[in-house]
C-alpha cells in the first residue's frame, strides 16, 4: 500500500531545476544592478564634496580655502592651498569604490572667500574599460554631471 506522504525524485529534480534557472538568470542581473548601485554613489559622493569644498571656501570657513584629492582607495577632503600644504589634521577621509576608476586631475583646490576653483577640470569616471560617467568644473566653479 501506497502512504502518498512525500515528494518523488522527479518533483525534487524538477523543482531543483527551476530554482537553478532562476538564480542562473538572477544573478547576473544583480550583480549589474549591484555595479550600477556603486556607480551613482560613487558619482554623487563626489560632486558632493566638490561642491563642499566650494562651499567652505566661499563661506570663507576658517579663512582658508578648501579641495578635494583624489587617491587610489578614498577622496580627501583638505583645507590648505595645496594637498602638499595643508595641515592634515582637518583633514576628513572618505572611503571609494574599487571597482570605479577615475581618470582627469587628481586634486581641486576652492580659493578663499570667492570659492573659484584651481582651475577649470574634467574627470571621467571608468568601470573596467568603459567609460561610464563624466563630472566638468568650470574656472567660475560650475559643476556638470
Amino acid at each position: 500500500m501506497k502512504s502518498g506522504a512525500g515528494f518523488t525524485i522527479i518533483e525534487i529534480v524538477l523543482a531543483m531545476g527551476i530554482l537553478a534557472l532562476i538564480f542562473g538568470v538572477g544573478a547576473p542581473l544583480l550583480a549589474d544592478a549591484y555595479r550600477d548601485i556603486a556607480l551613482r554613489t560613487e558619482h554623487k559622493r563626489f560632486v558632493n564634496l566638490l561642491r563642499r569644498a566650494e562651499r567652505y571656501a566661499f563661506s570663507n570657513h576658517a579663512a582658508s580655502s578648501y579641495g578635494l584629492r583624489i587617491l587610489d582607495d578614498s577622496f580627501v577632503f583638505f583645507r590648505g592651498s595645496s594637498y602638499a600644504d595643508r595641515n592634515a589634521a582637518f583633514d576628513e577621509i572618505y572611503a571609494r569604490s574599487d571597482t570605479i576608476l577615475f581618470s582627469g586631475p587628481s586634486e581641486i583646490v576652492f580659493f578663499a572667500p570667492t570659492g573659484l576653483p584651481s582651475g577649470a577640470a574634467s574627470w571621467d569616471l571608468f568601470q573596467g574599460d568603459t567609460e561610464i560617467a563624466s563630472v566638468v568644473l568650470n574656472e567660475y566653479g560650475r559643476i556638470t554631471w
